[in-house]
Formats: C-alpha cells, sequence, structure tokens
C-alpha cells in the first residue's frame, strides 16, 4: 500500500492523534531514522546528509477534522466536533463513521441534525 493511503486510513482527529504517531513512530524506527517526542506529542525526526548546504525543516499536521463521542441517548449519539469545516458541511443525511481507541470501525450513521452550542459545534 502507498504510504499516503495508508496514513490516510488511519482515524485521528484534534487532540486524537495517537494511532497517527505511533504508525509514524514504526516507519521512523523501520528506516532507523532518529527521532523525538517533544512534551506536546510533537515527533521531530533527523534525515541526515552528507550534503553542506544546510538543514532542511517541514512540518505536517497528525490530525484532521473529526468528531468525539460525548454521550449516547436511546437511538442518538451526541459528539463534539474538533476541527476547522464550517458547521453547514454536515447536513442532515451526512454520512459518519466511528472507530473505537484501536482504529477499528465502529458504527455508521448519519447527521440528523446539527447545533452550536457554548461556542462548540455538536453533532
Amino acid at each position: 500500500m502507498h504510504p499516503a493511503l495508508e496514513i490516510m486510513r488511519v482515524p485521528t482527529a484534534p487532540r486524537h492523534e495517537d494511532l497517527v504517531a505511533g504508525l509514524m513512530r514504526s516507519w521512523l524506527r523501520r528506516l532507523a531514522l532518529p527521532f523525538r517526542e517533544d512534551r506536546h506529542g510533537n515527533l521531530i525526526a533527523l534525515l541526515p546528509s552528507s550534503r553542506s548546504r544546510g538543514a532542511v525543516a517541514f512540518g505536517a499536521h497528525l490530525d484532521h477534522p473529526g468528531f468525539v463521542v460525548r454521550r449516547i441517548l436511546r437511538k442518538e449519539v451526541e459528539c463534539a466536533f474538533l476541527g476547522g469545516v464550517p458547521v453547514g458541511y454536515f447536513r442532515k443525511g451526512t454520512p459518519v463513521e466511528f472507530f473505537d481507541a484501536r482504529g477499528g470501525s465502529s458504527g455508521h450513521a448519519e447527521v440528523v441534525r446539527t447545533r452550536r452550542q457554548r461556542g462548540h459545534h455538536r453533532r
């Protein structure tokens, strides 16, 4: 599988990047590249070079917009949205997939309604 496809299949959301960070750590170990993790959970990897042109740095997010389940009420699931997609994107009928803490799919649903509450988007 292409590395880009592999990483995009790992469920992640802001402040819930553990699974994708684990995948990145395993790639770095497999490539024998030195890396460290800072106090915020950022991975800093070093790619040695024999060239004397100076260092090159790049950064990337390990997350994308997502939901966190807040509570389950009979046949409805209340979720808090984490990310920067406008509330209008989630119209009634929009499909949603849920994942467990190990990254396995744990269910499918669709948006019934959206509302904004205390500065957060709720689904």
